[in-house]
């Protein structure tokens, strides 16, 4: 509906004006709203191409400032001044490596979700016919796989095995959707701008300002293990995989500052147990529960009961080992002008390099045990609503 309206219709629901200096939009016909964007206070420009855009001529736009963000459609020879001309050299990383960074900025969990919406999608346009043909295939692969594992002499629900495929098909679909969006990956750099493009179905084009943004290096037990991450600044990954020093190397290419030999202070071996206290009592409340399953006669033949359990005990301890590895990753670098800070955030390790000249707010807080054992959790704000939180660090340590 969008697109009908504020392109297809532009002329009479759009009055889009663009000048050297500030974007100025009218949108709608009744209902009047204005947008009158500076061009100073824009952070990102992202243009998306998909192919119903592109036999349309046209592209969508949307547009991150300071305060807000918002979306408009251009035609294909129509710029925003100031975010139009490319660098004159690009980057482009070896497949290998965007292979890598894809695979790293997958989510289990959305995946599951997005295939899900996929498949309810497939349903309501094409019908119930084509659904059941995907179902019919997940049902038979988990069957063979099922017939693979009674051969070993091990026996699970056959609804475990239906889960499990499921879960592997819709990661692999994710991983294949992140893999088109990454393919043809180019980075450049134009004045103060950073531009990155890529895509192989739908066109993608990032124009960021690096100017107040933290350059953040996302890490999975896989990267770690590795020792390469992506990096990704203002949310847009511009480096697939890279190791650490090379990051620091481009840190100081995108900022003008180095970081230096500055001692980091990380939480000690005693915040051990504080760091997977939280998946350790899930294991401990999923490992009772199968206890009590096996000790009782009614639920000792509940075979998808147990199933889950111990899906959950094995979650709880593989969530337990992921914090513990984070351990000696974590903490904060105190430079002269760059903070770097690493910090947890579910089952990611999100290392984030920034000025020191664009934080807006430090908290420290302390529970009543933390008090006891000298340990506090340091939070850091910066510009543009973006916080990073380290826990557990020895508070004498922190200036």
């Amino acid at each position: 509906m969008s697109f009908i309206l504020y392109y297809l219709l532009r002329k009479f629901f759009v009055e889009l004006t663009i000048t050297p200096d500030a974007i100025i939009l009218r949108r709608g016909l009744v209902f009047r709203r204005f947008h009158t964007v500076p061009l100073r206070s824009v952070v990102r420009v992202t243009v998306r191409r998909s192919i119903l855009l592109r036999i349309f001529r046209a592209k969508e736009a949307e547009i991150f400032t300071l305060n807000g963000k918002f979306k408009l459609f251009l035609r294909r020879d129509e710029d925003v001044p100031a975010f139009a001309k490319p660098p004159a050299h690009y980057i482009k990383p070896r497949f290998r490596e965007t292979a890598f960074g894809a695979f790293i900025d997958v989510r289990a969990l959305g995946g599951i979700a997005l295939f899900a919406a996929v498949l309810r999608r497939i349903g309501t346009i094409f019908g119930g016919k084509y659904l059941d043909n995907i179902l019919d295939a997940l049902d038979t692969a988990a069957v063979n796989v099922e017939h693979i594992f009674s051969a070993m002499q091990v026996y699970v629900p056959r609804t475990a095995y239906v889960l499990a495929v499921f879960a592997l098909a819709a990661w692999a679909f994710a991983y294949l959707r992140k893999l088109a969006a990454l393919s043809r990956f180019r980075v450049g750099r134009r004045g103060g701008y950073v531009v990155v493009t890529s895509g192989l179905f739908t066109l993608y084009e990032h124009t960021l300002v690096p100017n107040s943004a933290a350059t953040v290096i996302c890490d999975s037990p896989v990267s770690i293990l590795a020792k390469h991450a992506p990096v990704y600044l203002r949310g847009v990954m511009i480096c697939p995989s890279l190791n650490k020093k090379s990051a620091l190397k481009l840190v100081h290419i995108l900022s003008g500052e180095r970081l230096g030999k500055k001692p980091k202070i990380t939480p000690p071996r005693k915040a051990a147990f504080g760091y997977c206290a939280a998946p350790l009592g899930w294991g401990a409340a999923f490992a009772v529960l199968l206890s009590f399953v096996y000790i009782s006669d009614s639920l000792r033949g509940a075979m998808l009961l147990k199933t889950a359990l111990y899906c959950g005990l094995f979650v709880s301890l593989y969530a337990a080992a992921v914090c513990l590895l984070y351990i000696r990753h974590s903490g904060i670098t105190f430079g002269e002008r760059l903070y770097k800070v690493g910090a947890r955030r579910s089952l990611r390790l999100y290392t984030a390099i920034f000025r020191k000249d664009v934080i807006v707010g430090e908290e420290l807080s302390q529970s009543v045990f933390q008090r006891r054992s000298g340990l506090c959790n340091v939070k850091i704000s910066i510009a543009e609503r973006r916080s990073f939180k380290t826990r557990l660090l020895p508070r004498d340590k922190l200036r």
